[in-house]
């Protein structure tokens, strides 16, 4: 699992689907078997769930990304594709847990 905000450069302009599709890269023989909308800290998150292999072994990532300016804030959870329902309840916990500060 990883999370990870980004608070400069040229991601804060780019489509969140975009940005969720880059957290997949290095996969082949893609499956892409969730994509669409979700809410992370009450914003509108891209969201997608991707199986494919990566250094010849078969995986599948979830990714989440949010965008609360100026930072785009990713999450990112990769597993061997037979473990990933194992892990996932946590995953999501943690994304749930994410909350922003009100701006000051």
């Amino acid at each position: 699992m990883v999370v990870d905000a980004t608070c400069s450069g040229r991601e804060s302009t780019r489509p969140l689907d975009v940005l969720a599709r880059h957290l997949t890269f290095g996969l082949t023989r893609r499956d892409v078997l969730e994509n669409g909308t979700s809410t992370v800290g009450g914003r509108e998150a891209a969201h997608s769930v991707v199986r494919g292999l990566a250094d010849g072994q078969t995986v599948t990532v979830e990714a989440l990304v949010m965008r609360a300016e100026p930072c785009v804030h990713d999450f990112l959870y990769v597993a061997p594709s037979d473990a990933f329902a194992d892990g996932r309840p946590a995953f999501r916990a943690l994304v749930e847990s994410f909350a922003l500060e009100p701006r000051r």
